[in-house]
C-alpha cells in the first residue's frame, strides 16, 4: 500500500515556514519521499500501518499548530 500526504502550508511569516519545515522534516525522518512540491509518498505494509502513519500525521501537525 502507499500513504500519499497533500499538503499546503501558508509561508508567509516566520512561524509558518519554521511550522512548514517542522512538518517536511517529520515526513522525512518517517520515511516519506518527496514526489513533488507538498506532495510526499511512502510505501507501508497493510492497513494497520496506513492507520499508524495517518495517527501520526494528525498529532504530528497538532503539535506544530
Amino acid at each position: 500500500m502507499r500513504v500519499m500526504v497533500f499538503f499546503d502550508l501558508p509561508t508567509i511569516t516566520d512561524k509558518n515556514r519554521h511550522d512548514y519545515r517542522k512538518f517536511r522534516q517529520f515526513l522525512v525522518q518517517e520515511g516519506f519521499i518527496m514526489m513533488q512540491e507538498s506532495v510526499y509518498t511512502k510505501l507501508v505494509l497493510n492497513g494497520t500501518m496506513v492507520n499508524l502513519m495517518k495517527n501520526k500525521i494528525r498529532i504530528s501537525r497538532r503539535k506544530a499548530w
